[in-house]
C-alpha cells in the first residue's frame, strides 16, 4: 500500500503506485492522481517529516493540491507556506516547480516575485504565466502578445496547427481580447473557445470559457442575449472562476 511504502522510505514504489513515470513534470500532475499521497502527508502535516521525504514526493504532495485549490479560489495558507519553504530552492532547476510557485504568487498578488521565476524562458508555460502577470498589471496589449507567443511556441513544439491556452491564463487572454473589442478579437475568442471545447482533456475551467464565448457571440451580434445560456442562467456556471467570469461579463 502507498502509506506503507511512504513510511518505509520507498519513494520509487510510491511513484509506481501513483502511476507516475520518471519523465513526468511532477508539479503538473493532476491532483486527483496524487490525492492519496497529499492526504497522507497533509492531513496532520509535520513540516519536518515532509521536508525529510524524497524531493519528488514533496512536489507531488504540495504543488497539485495548491493548483487545484487555486481553481476553486481556496487559500490553503498553511500548505502555501509549506510549499514556499520547501519548493522555492527547487525552482531554479525545475521549471514545473517554478511555474507552480509563480501561479501561487499571481493568485496572491505577489507580482514582484514572479519575473525571477520565469526569467530567460520562452516555453509555452512561462509565456502564458507572463501573460497572466501582464493582465494583473493592467497591460492588456502585452497580455495578448505574450499569450499569442505562448501559442506559437506550443504549435512549434506539438506540430499542431490549432492550439489554445488552457486554464486561468487562457481565460484572461480572452478577456483581454474582449476588452480590445474588435471584430477580429471576438472571432478569435470564439475560435479559442471552440478549441477548448474540443480538447481531448477537459479544461478545469471549461465553463468559464463557455461564458466568455457567449459574451463574444453577443458582442459580435451573432447571438441574441436571450439565447446566451451561459450568460443568462445563474445555474450554468458552478465553479469559482466560471462564476467570477459570468459576473464580470454581466457587469
Amino acid at each position: 500500500m502507498l502509506r506503507n511504502a511512504l513510511y518505509g522510505g520507498r519513494a520509487d514504489e510510491v511513484l509506481q503506485q501513483l502511476g507516475i513515470g520518471p519523465a513526468a513534470s511532477l508539479a503538473r500532475i493532476p491532483y486527483h492522481q496524487v490525492r492519496q499521497l497529499a492526504e497522507v502527508c497533509l492531513s496532520q502535516p509535520d513540516p519536518e517529516w515532509i521536508a525529510g521525504q524524497d524531493l519528488r514526493l514533496q512536489i507531488l504532495a504540495l504543488a497539485p493540491l495548491l493548483h487545484q485549490a487555486a481553481l476553486e479560489l481556496v487559500p490553503q495558507p498553511d500548505h502555501y507556506v509549506l510549499m514556499e519553504r520547501l519548493l522555492t530552492p527547487l525552482a531554479t532547476t525545475r521549471p514545473d516547480v517554478a511555474d507552480a510557485l509563480a501561479e501561487q504568487y499571481l493568485l496572491r498578488g505577489r507580482l514582484d516575485a514572479v519575473p525571477v521565476l520565469l526569467a530567460g524562458r520562452s516555453d509555452p508555460e512561462a509565456l502564458a504565466l507572463q501573460g497572466w502577470l501582464r493582465f494583473l498589471q493592467g497591460d492588456y496589449a502585452q497580455t495578448i502578445e505574450r499569450i499569442e507567443a505562448a501559442e506559437l511556441s506550443a504549435r512549434k513544439l506539438s506540430r499542431k496547427r490549432n492550439v489554445y491556452t488552457p486554464r486561468i491564463a487562457g481565460a484572461l487572454y480572452l478577456i483581454a481580447l474582449l476588452h480590445r473589442g474588435g471584430k477580429a478579437d471576438y472571432e478569435r475568442v470564439l475560435r479559442q473557445v471552440a478549441l477548448c471545447l474540443r480538447a481531448s482533456v477537459t479544461d478545469p475551467i471549461e465553463q468559464g470559457f463557455r461564458v466568455l464565448g457567449d459574451l463574444a457571440a453577443v458582442l459580435a451580434g451573432q447571438r441574441p442575449l436571450d439565447d446566451a445560456v451561459w450568460l443568462r442562467s445563474s445555474l450554468s456556471a458552478r465553479r469559482a472562476f466560471p462564476i467570477l467570469f459570468r459576473l464580470l461579463a454581466l457587469h
